[in-house]
């Protein structure tokens, strides 16, 4: 069925849900619940998939750590946070909100610099670090970084945030096969898409930034942060890793090798005789169907 029969086929009663996979968009459910009323319910579900902005760490100008945070600093996540429309996002840090305490949560990062609504120190704080690095804003130059990108979403708004550091991305849309390829290749400066994490923090933290991992995208290496994300392996106690955890997130913070903005919501619907949806869900899985059930 397509899409769009398969959503009649929902209004009609002939299937009981409607998730294509991973939900809808707040929109399009929001358009159901106005046509069903009390017929249907609308379920928020945090996905495990995240935005990513990697900033390639062996490649000039993001081989300044200093550079790297100035782009951290500079991007309004309240644009980024809602990559694919109204409702699509909430704002996340090295790790994604299922998986609070371990992750930041979204009051935590809005009193964190980067993230929070208030820019102007922030804008100030990055400018004075390009200025620091000589480079960009920092050496009256304008510098033009390729950018291949997998979909629209928040890469307009980033390439808007960061001309006021003197960069200028020249926005390359690939297919995702494309994509996915020369990421995995290493062959970008800087590159802006989607991708899908995990059922631990671990996925999103030592797969991604330890020396070496198989998901180290950006060539990122640092002793002290390869020791935080060891340690979080290695910590049995829940509270102690939680804690771990977010050490090592904090000092990946620090060196940003990515530019941490977005986690995706979906909006899953059905029939409001379908009971037992899991709220959360666990690591934002994309199937969690087991549990449902319906009235006789």
């Amino acid at each position: 069925l397509s899409r769009e029969a398969y959503e009649g086929a929902f209004i009609t009663g002939e299937v009981d849900l409607v998730s294509f996979t991973t939900g809808l968009s707040l929109t399009e459910a929001e358009s159901l619940q106005g046509q069903m009323g009390d017929r249907i319910d609308v379920y928020r579900k945090l996905h495990s998939a995240i935005s990513e902005t990697h900033m390639h760490t062996q490649k000039p100008p993001f081989n300044d750590v200093r550079v790297r945070q100035a782009v951290h600093l500079v991007i309004n996540r309240q644009i980024a946070a809602n990559p694919l429309g109204p409702g699509s996002g909430v704002l996340m840090g090295p790790v994604p909100q299922n998986f609070v305490p371990q992750a930041f949560t979204e009051e935590e990062l809005l009193q964190m610099p980067g993230w929070r609504e208030q820019k102007d120190q922030d804008i100030a704080d990055a400018i004075a670090l390009m200025n620091a690095a000589g480079v960009g804003v920092g050496a009256d130059e304008t510098i033009t970084i390729n950018t291949p990108i997998q979909c629209p979403c928040h890469a307009t708004g980033i390439k808007a945030d960061v001309e006021q550091l003197g960069l200028n991305l020249e926005l390359e849309p690939a297919t995702s096969a494309d994509y996915f390829a020369e990421r995995a290749q290493g062959n970008f400066i800087m590159n802006i898409g989607l991708e899908v994490g995990g059922i631990d923090p671990d996925t999103y933290i030592y797969h991604r930034f330890h020396t070496g991992a198989p998901f180290n995208r950006t060539a990122f290496s640092d002793p002290e942060v390869d020791s935080l994300l060891e340690k979080q392996r290695a910590t049995l106690d829940p509270e102690a890793r939680a804690d771990a955890i977010r050490d090592a997130s904090l000092a990946i913070i620090e060196h940003s090798p990515q530019a941490f903005t977005a986690q995706l919501v979906f909006w899953p619907v059905s029939r409001s005789y379908v009971h037992g949806h899991a709220e959360p869900v666990p690591a934002g899985l994309t199937f969690n169907f087991a549990r449902l059930w319906k009235e006789a």
